[in-house]
């Protein structure tokens, strides 16, 4: 399952690529 760390980061990661 995913952690809370892990789920900030895909979040964090994502918002990145969507940004540029």
């Amino acid at each position: 399952p995913d952690s809370c760390a892990v789920l900030w980061i895909r979040a964090w990661t994502f918002r990145e690529i969507r940004t540029g």
